[in-house]
C-alpha cells in the first residue's frame, strides 16, 4: 500500500537580513524575532502571512463531531504533555510527532478504536530540542493535525 503526500512551503522569513519571522496577529502581518515566535503561538497567532494562512473548512452550524478532534495539553510545555482524541469512525489510527523539516520524531501510539472511542496518551518531550512540533493523527480515511511547542 503506497500513498503520496504534497507538500506546500511558504516561505515565513523577513527582515532585511532574513532573519526574523512573519507572523498572522490579529489579522496583522508581523515581522518578529525568532524568540517572539512562541509567545505568539501560545496566544493563537499564526506563522506566516495572513493571506497565505488556511481557513477551516467547516462552515457554521456544521456538526464538528465528524471531524476528527486532537488537543494537546499543557501547551506550549516544558517536558511532556497529553495527546486527546476521540475516533468518529471504528479504525486503525496512528498518532505521531513531527519536526518543521517534515520529518517523523516519534510514534507516539498505534491501534485500533470503535466510533466514539475516546484515547489519551502522554507524550514524554525525551531527547527533542525547543521548537515548534506538529502532531499528526491517522485515523482511517481522515487525519488532523495540531500544533506542539516544545520549550526550556
Amino acid at each position: 500500500r503506497t500513498a503520496s503526500v504534497t507538500i506546500n512551503v511558504i516561505d515565513v522569513r523577513c527582515g532585511n537580513k532574513f532573519d526574523k519571522v512573519t507572523v498572522c496577529h490579529k489579522g496583522k502581518a508581523l515581522c518578529i524575532g525568532a524568540d517572539g515566535v512562541a509567545d505568539h503561538l501560545g496566544h493563537g497567532d499564526m506563522v506566516g502571512a495572513c493571506d497565505k494562512l488556511a481557513t477551516p473548512s467547516l462552515q457554521a452550524g456544521e456538526d464538528v463531531a465528524e471531524s476528527l478532534q486532537l488537543t494537546a495539553s499543557p501547551n506550549p510545555t516544558s517536558a511532556h504533555t497529553t495527546l486527546a482524541f476521540t475516533l468518529t469512525e471504528s479504525s486503525s489510527y496512528r498518532l505521531e510527532v513531527i519536526n518543521m523539516q517534515g520529518a517523523l520524531v516519534a510514534v507516539v501510539a498505534e491501534g485500533t478504536g470503535d466510533a466514539g472511542e475516546s484515547f489519551s496518551h502522554e507524550f514524554n518531550r525525551g531527547h527533542l530540542v525547543p521548537g515548534l512540533y506538529m502532531v499528526r493523527l491517522v485515523a482511517g480515511k481522515q487525519s488532523k493535525a495540531t500544533k506542539l511547542i516544545l520549550h526550556d
